[in-house]
């Protein structure tokens, strides 16, 4: 059996889910602690981070503290996402250049055959245009939060290239119904 710092024991096989920062049971420990989030040794993608006072005089404890939380990859980079989102940069990337590639094709069929080309057709352009646009901005979304832990601004850039593909989306939609 193993012990963690307050004096409680665990199974030796489990011995290797805990830091010092990581406890299961304080049920019958006189001491207080506060649980964050009791889905340790679930599986992967749980996290638990414990609180733990130590001192029995003591009610209130004031702290700073600074979590970074990221994956070791097999070459020592760190990734801040889960390794399930890793392929998702190359992923949207691949349907912004899809997007790309079907505006090209439809401006070139708008052009060829500019006699049936209606204002609506250009309104369809616009929107492949923003939501190549979407995707991209999605695909560096995902790469800076992986890369960085953040994004860096590319979700505004999302949010702004999405809102306005909605809006044309649904505008094309009423302009084709009437």
């Amino acid at each position: 059996m193993g012990r963690c710092p307050l004096g409680m024991t665990f199974p030796d096989g489990e011995a290797s889910y805990y830091t010092v920062a990581d406890f299961t049971d304080f049920t019958d420990h006189p001491y207080h602690a506060k649980e964050i989030d009791q889905a340790s040794r679930r599986g992967e993608g749980w996290i638990s981070m414990w609180y733990v006072n130590c001192d029995p005089e003591s009610l209130s404890v004031s702290f700073d503290i600074t979590i970074s939380m990221y994956n070791v990859l097999p070459d020592g980079t760190k990734f801040y996402s889960s390794l399930g989102e890793m392929p998702l940069p190359l992923v949207y990337g691949i349907l912004g250049a899809t997007f790309t590639v079907l505006f090209c094709a439809w401006v070139v069929y708008v052009v060829a055959h500019k006699a049936d080309a209606h204002r609506i057709h250009v309104l369809m352009a616009a929107l492949l245009v923003f939501k190549a646009l979407t995707m991209v901005a999605k695909a560096g979304e995902t790469h800076m939060d992986g890369k960085y832990g953040e994004d860096r601004g590319w979700s505004v850039a999302f949010y702004v290239f999405n809102s306005i593909r909605g809006m044309l989306f649904l505008l094309v939609v009423v302009l084709v119904a009437v």
